[in-house]
C-alpha cells in the first residue's frame, strides 16, 4: 500500500470503505443529524462576485448525467481513485474505491447509472460510452493534423505558472498532457471544435480564438476550477 508522506485530514487523509461511504448521503444529512437546512446548504451552488452560479456547492459538484441531476465528487491520490455520487431523485448512492490509476471511477459510475436507472434516463448514451459497449465496435481512429487544425501546441497559464501541451491523440485527434504524465484524451461532438470533454471525467476544455480565427488559448472547467486561461505559445 502506498501511503501519503504527510499528516492531513479530509483531502488525502481519509481512511474509509465503500460501505461506509454509501451511508453518507449529503441530501439526507438534515434528517440523520437533526440539523434542519443542512442538506439544502450542502447542495447550494456557489457564486462569483459577478453573480454567476457555479456547479460547485459545499465540497460537492452538481452535475446532470443523461437528464438526471447528480451530486458527486471524485478524486485521485497516491495511485488510488475514488468516486462518490448521489442521484437524489432515485435515492441512489454510488461509492467506488480503486487501488489502481488504470481504472476510471467516473466511467464506472456512469455505467452503473446506465444499468440500474435505465428507465429514468432521457438523454442519449454519450458517443464514447456507446462505442465501448458495442462488441463489434472499431478502435478509434486518429484524425490528421489538418482535421484538428491549429489546436495542437503548447499552452501556458501565468496565474498557475503551468504549461500544458495539446498533442495529436487517438480520440477526436487531440489529447492534453503535462510534463511526462500520461496524455488525457479530449473528446468532442462540437462541430466548431471548441468544446471538449476530458475522456472519463466531467472536466471540460473550451478553446478560444482571436479576431483572425486562430486559436489563442483554452479555458478548463473542472467544477471548482474555472475561468483560468491558458494562452497558446507562439
Amino acid at each position: 500500500m502506498r501511503m501519503p508522506g504527510f499528516d492531513v485530514v479530509g483531502d488525502g487523509g481519509l481512511f474509509t470503505t465503500a460501505e461506509d461511504m454509501a451511508k453518507w448521503n449529503p441530501t439526507t444529512l438534515d434528517s440523520k443529524l437533526h440539523a434542519a437546512g443542512l442538506s439544502a446548504l450542502m447542495v447550494s451552488p456557489g457564486s462569483l462576485v459577478t453573480g454567476d452560479k457555479l456547479n460547485y456547492a459545499m465540497g460537492l459538484y452538481l452535475h446532470t448525467y443523461r437528464g438526471l441531476q447528480t451530486v458527486r465528487h471524485g478524486g485521485t491520490y497516491g495511485g488510488y481513485g475514488a468516486e462518490f455520487s448521489v442521484v437524489p431523485s432515485a435515492n441512489m448512492t454510488i461509492a467506488i474505491l480503486c487501488n489502481t490509476r488504470a481504472v476510471e471511477p467516473y466511467v464506472l459510475r456512469n455505467r452503473i447509472i446506465d444499468v440500474y436507472l435505465s428507465d429514468r434516463l432521457v438523454a442519449p448514451l454519450p458517443a464514447a460510452a456507446a462505442a465501448s459497449s458495442t462488441k463489434q465496435s472499431e478502435p478509434p481512429k486518429s484524425e490528421s493534423p489538418l482535421e484538428v487544425g491549429d489546436l495542437p501546441g503548447s499552452y501556458f497559464s501565468d496565474e498557475l505558472d503551468v504549461r500544458w501541451t495539446v498533442l495529436l491523440g487517438a480520440t477526436d485527434g487531440i489529447a492534453l498532457q503535462r510534463r511526462d504524465l500520461p496524455p488525457m484524451a479530449l473528446a468532442s461532438r462540437d462541430t466548431t471544435r471548441t468544446h471538449f470533454t476530458v475522456t472519463g471525467t466531467p472536466a471540460e476544455v473550451r478553446f478560444v480564438r482571436d479576431a483572425s480565427g486562430r486559436v489563442a488559448g483554452f479555458i478548463p472547467d473542472a467544477g471548482d476550477i474555472s475561468d483560468i486561461r491558458f494562452v497558446k505559445l507562439k
